[in-house]
């Protein structure tokens, strides 16, 4: 295997109420975590039997994380993200095959989403 791959890593994805997702990504930038991206999509729920189907529209987090932190950080994102309330959201963890690392060279002023 590349050396220069890791496989320790775990991915954590979460499925956030639209909107909630960018202040959440830019506290992890400020914890000096920089393999994580956000994305927004969008999908039809079905419910029930007479076929109504609603639009719902969800910011979608990614972090990669070595796998020793992510336990605890995991707790801090469902904490921070308040999943346990209404609307919530989903998210779930899961171990990666192998990652590449990712650093930033030093000097370069950071940019705001």
């Amino acid at each position: 295997m590349n050396p220069q791959l890791k496989s320790d890593l775990r991915l954590i994805t979460c499925i956030l109420p639209r909107g909630t997702g960018v202040a959440v990504l830019h506290e992890i930038h400020e914890k000096g975590i920089y393999r994580a991206d956000i994305h927004a999509a969008r999908a039809f729920v079905g419910s029930g039997a007479g076929g109504v189907f609603d639009r719902v529209e969800k910011d979608i987090l990614n972090v990669v994380i070595a796998a020793g932190e992510a336990d605890d950080f995991f707790e801090w994102i469902y904490h921070r993200t308040r999943m346990y309330e209404v609307p919530g959201g989903f998210m779930f963890m899961a171990k990666l095959a192998c990652g590449s690392p990712f650093l930033l060279p030093g000097g370069i002023p950071s940019e705001t989403l």
